[in-house]
């Protein structure tokens, strides 16, 4: 009788505890709408924000730019001779409709130097919305343009970095930035600067509450620096609350995820080393430290043409890791050298090394690796999901500088833990064109979040969940 209730206990434990660990129900979604093509070439950058504070969010989309193609389409496409755009899109009544749009016409710049003097936002390597306060503002990194809503109407700011007769402004959003933190805009450092290392949530209420910067003064020139470390609060005026010198010199263009506001970690590589420190505020007060971890070497990742790794929640909501691309050499002579794939890396719970982990999915036939993808939360449970775009080609012509494709089929993936590995939970029809890109918000104002294709077609696809 009691081999029996135990053998009954095991059954009820494999199937209700271990069972869901293995595998979730797939999920439906469904497109649910599609624009017309708005663009001849692919989108690039791109972001959402309720620019008009009327309640939806826009979708602020250009076709001009190189993010997130890493094996270099982006040559074919410049081949074809268009205006270089932005545009506002807004839902109402059931469609995506054109609020706002400006193009620049290249065939006014007859050299390369006169193009940068007339148009030089394609170096841009994201698009950026802000909130301080009631203000929305949207602008790219570096900030080549900047839009915002004022006395009825959207106002586009302009400027064309070191091409620019004028002193450049370092954001328009924060006024105190500075231009000289951003590689090549302007080519060369002015002193003192002030640069962004974290936007950071040191609340836990989800949203970003803090700016971390540091104040950097040249004392000896090219050889003696000095840093201050700041928190200015997010908020209007971004009072400075706390500041202190750092005891050495602190790298301000690693790539860490600066903009990730819903995290509280924030690691900052020492300048010419591998060392690292934790930047995180005291337990029991409200000062902060800069701590020295144990932890040496590179995380074992690339960003390629992302502009920034994603620091992510994807396991469970107090484990966060660092999402990348990895190389992965081939070895046939008549194929591609390498293949860009996934690579997590979190760091271990005592901070004294990176966990390097290669994520895998099923694959198509003439798999070449994943294209776009980005890590988001979208069907609203505290933790990310993997969306990415696994690229395939069943014909590969190779000239002198670039590889040419054919047969191409591109499809997105949902990647969702399971509790025991990355479970494909959707994947799409396939795209017979490259350069597909993401976004997952509420852009339709219906509470729950969508996903927006931004199709190689030059169209506006919306999934949603059923």
């Amino acid at each position: 009788m009691m081999q029996s209730i135990i053998f009954t206990l095991i059954v009820i434990f494999f199937f209700f505890k271990v069972l869901p660990c293995w595998a979730l129900p797939a999920w439906d979604l469904k497109q649910t709408y599609e624009s017309k093509a708005v663009l001849k070439s692919p989108f690039f950058l791109f972001t959402a924000a309720d620019l008009n504070t009327n309640g939806t969010k826009e979708l602020i989309v250009t076709d001009f730019g190189r993010y997130g193609d890493h094996i270099e389409e982006w040559k074919q496409w410049k081949k074809i001779f268009s205006p270089y755009h932005l545009m506002i899109l807004e839902w109402e009544k059931n469609e995506l409709k054109i609020k706002f749009q400006k193009q620049w016409d290249r065939s006014k710049a007859r050299s390369d130097a006169e193009e940068q003097e007339y148009f030089q936002a394609y170096e841009a390597q994201q698009m950026v919305s802000w909130q301080v306060g009631n203000q929305v503002l949207v602008e790219t990194i570096p900030p080549y343009l900047g839009v915002e809503w004022q006395n009825g109407k959207y106002l586009l700011r302009e400027q064309q970095g070191s091409a620019q007769k004028k002193p450049l402004v370092g954001s328009w959003a924060f006024p105190w930035l500075s231009p000289s933190c951003y590689a090549s805009f302007p080519n060369k450092p002015v002193w003192p600067r002030e640069c962004i290392v974290g936007v950071r949530d040191f609340s836990g209420w989800g949203i970003p509450n803090k700016i971390v910067t540091i104040l950097e003064e040249e004392i000896i020139k090219n050889k003696q620096y000095k840093q201050i470390l700041r928190v200015r609060k997010f908020e209007p005026g971004f009072p400075i609350e706390w500041a202190k010198q750092t005891p050495q010199r602190l790298d301000l263009m690693e790539p860490i995820d600066r903009l990730s506001s819903s995290t509280s970690k924030l690691l900052i590589r020492v300048y010419g080393t591998s060392n690292w420190d934790l930047f995180e505020q005291a337990e029991t007060s409200n000062d902060y430290t800069l701590r020295e971890l144990s932890t040496y070497g590179p995380r074992g990742i690339a960003n390629y043409d992302l502009p920034d790794f994603y620091l992510r929640k994807t396991q469970q909501g107090g484990t966060e890791e660092y999402w990348g691309y990895r190389r992965t050499e081939l070895s046939d002579p008549n194929s591609l050298n390498f293949i860009v794939e996934l690579r997590k890396v979190p760091l271990k719970p005592d901070l004294s090394e990176f966990i390097q982990e290669d994520i895998d999915f099923p694959h198509h036939e003439h798999y070449l690796g994943v294209g776009y993808f980005i890590v988001e939360d979208i069907d609203g449970d505290g933790v990310d999901e993997i969306i990415l775009v696994e690229q395939t080609a069943g014909k590969l012509t190779f000239g002198e500088e670039t590889v040419y494709y054919g047969d191409i089929k591109d499809y997105v993936h949902i990647l969702k833990w399971n509790g025991t590995k990355y479970q494909d939970m959707w994947v799409s029809p396939p795209f017979t064109k490259r350069g597909t890109k993401l976004l997952v918000d509420d852009i339709k104002h219906a509470g729950k979040k969508q996903l927006v294709v931004l199709s190689p077609y030059g169209t506006i696809q919306i999934w949603e969940r059923q």
